[in-house]
């Protein structure tokens, strides 16, 4: 989860060239969240030294953790945004839909937040960062269909292929090289 919180708060950081996380137990979805980073256009990391990181586990074993998936990001959220992971997996979230060309209010419904009002945000803060509250629950629903939708029209129902080859296109990680 740690790995996700540097990802969010590094990804726009042009300062940073190495990062060294040497010896942590990062597992497999850490690992990707830091090779994101690392791959990142606006990113100034060039070198992460991951001496000993992998821990050999695919996914948390802890109940109740909220996991992000890059390729398949839709599904229910229940974020504690007191914790910096949750304000990072929101914020991402809100990053996804912005490189599909999506808005907050085309991917998050079924909004629910116990600490007064809730308005998703329309745009980032000048410095490119997307504005989180930090407390309070916050139960959504985030999906990427608009997105999806747009690349497969036209698509023919049966034909199955191309429909997965146009989602693989929308959903796929690209690597900026500097």
């Amino acid at each position: 989860r740690g790995a996700l919180v540097i990802e969010d708060a590094l990804e726009q950081s042009r300062r940073l060239t190495t990062l060294n996380v040497a010896h942590n137990p990062l597992g497999v979805m850490g690992l990707r969240s830091l090779l994101r980073l690392l791959a990142r256009e606006k990113s100034g990391l060039v070198s992460i030294d991951m001496e000993n990181t992998f821990s050999g586990e695919l996914m948390p074993s802890v109940e109740g953790i909220q996991v992000f998936t890059y390729t398949d990001p839709g599904g229910s959220y229940s974020l504690h945004l007191d914790r910096p992971y949750h304000r990072s997996l929101l914020r991402i979230l809100y990053k996804v839909g912005q490189n599909l060309q999506l808005k907050p209010g085309d991917t998050c419904y079924d909004i629910s937040y116990d600490s007064g009002t809730f308005t998703l945000p329309s745009q980032t803060s000048p410095s490119g960062v997307w504005p989180v509250p930090n407390s309070g629950r916050l139960d959504l629903s985030f999906s990427i269909e608009k997105a999806i939708q747009r690349a497969v029209k036209g698509v023919p129902e049966d034909n199955f292929a191309e429909v997965l080859s146009r989602y693989n296109e929308v959903m796929r990680f690209t690597p900026h090289f500097r």
